[in-house]
């Protein structure tokens, strides 16, 4: 069996019909999405395409769309009498390397369906929080028969943790490793003005995070650059018990009794990714959950300058409530408004 693999370009537009009826065929079972043989055209003629050939025959295509803000890694389709040999993963690591070579300075992101996504992880793709993703991609989910349900349809989200490149995961309760190395940046980051909280010890704070699994709705973000977690962003639904619990008064206990209230409790972010929109980031996507959550009130706290930026510009306002035993550290509120 002769195995050959190339990125397309102007001659391989014979092959063009043959990829098309390769898709609408993978369409029609709801495994790709659908491409029009225009859309086909420009991918072949700037190379966003590879071709596997088996003895000279196509068998396999793969492609990668260019957005202003990243690289998506698309379509991977091989003929049935050729799968399950480990040719699709091939096909997409030729592919890969071709865009990173390519465009190194780009994140690499892949939406791929059950039946593709071993591939896409095997290729070295993690895990994506799903509501970080790019507007231009979401805004691309446009025509898809799941655009009601996102984020709970059928794709995942998953990146390529490229050098010098962020990106946000939702923490994994049953990952020790992001959970120990959490802890530790949380104790660091409550040293620093104007918290100076240097009682925070590394196995209590472990326990507080694992306890998010118990909440309702109970999330921590994480978001990573090089491998190293940069920043935190932790959230959950509270009723009036644990909200006073939290707060330490019932002054909160008239928001309650209108809809759900959650409770944005923690955002860290290591200092010298300060004021490059991490944060800014992290805050837009845990509202985002919530909304798709059926959130109508969010809480918060701060006394921070940074989160209070933050916290205006996501439409949050200042409440007349602070914590007792810090006064400095004022309540905050947003409404949202219903889907």
């Amino acid at each position: 069996m002769n195995i050959t693999m190339k990125m397309t370009d102007a001659q391989d537009l014979i092959h063009l019909d043959k990829v098309f009826d390769m898709i609408f065929k993978e369409n029609r079972n709801s495994l790709v999405a659908y491409k029009s043989k225009a859309e086909l055209k420009t991918e072949f003629g700037n190379a966003q395409a590879g071709l596997l050939f088996i003895d000279g025959k196509l068998c396999g295509y793969s492609s990668f769309k260019i957005w202003q803000s990243c690289i998506e890694m698309m379509s991977l389709i091989v003929k049935k009498e050729f799968r399950n040999q480990g040719l699709g993963f091939q096909l997409r690591q030729f592919v890969l390397e071709k865009a990173l070579k390519r465009f190194p300075e780009k994140m690499f992101l892949s939406l791929p369906n059950k039946n593709s996504i071993n591939i896409v992880r095997k290729s070295g793709f993690v895990d994506l929080f799903k509501l970080a993703l790019p507007l231009e991609l979401r805004e691309s989910c446009e025509n898809c028969l799941e655009e009601n349900d996102f984020p709970n349809c059928h794709c995942q989200a998953l990146v390529f943790p490229s050098e010098n490149q962020v990106y946000i995961q939702c923490l994994d309760y049953e990952n020790l490793e992001d959970i120990d190395s959490l802890a530790k940046f949380y104790c660091e980051i409550w040293k620093e003005s104007p918290w100076n909280e240097y009682f925070w010890e590394i196995e209590s704070v472990k326990q507080d995070i694992l306890a998010y699994r118990a909440r309702e709705n109970g999330v921590w973000l994480i978001a990573k650059f090089n491998g190293q977690i940069v920043g935190f962003m932790a959230y959950s639904f509270v009723n009036e018990e644990l909200m006073k619990k939290i707060a330490g008064h019932d002054f909160l206990s008239s928001e309650f009794g209108n809809g759900q209230v959650a409770y944005s409790a923690e955002l860290g972010i290591m200092q010298v990714k300060r004021l490059r929109g991490l944060g800014t980031a992290l805050f837009t996507a845990s509202i985002a959950d919530m909304s798709a959550e059926g959130v109508s009130t969010i809480l918060g706290r701060t006394k921070a300058p940074g989160m209070e930026r933050i916290l205006q510009t996501a439409g949050f306002y200042q409440m007349e409530v602070s914590h007792p035993n810090d006064p400095g550290r004022k309540y905050w509120k947003k409404t949202l408004s219903k889907q």
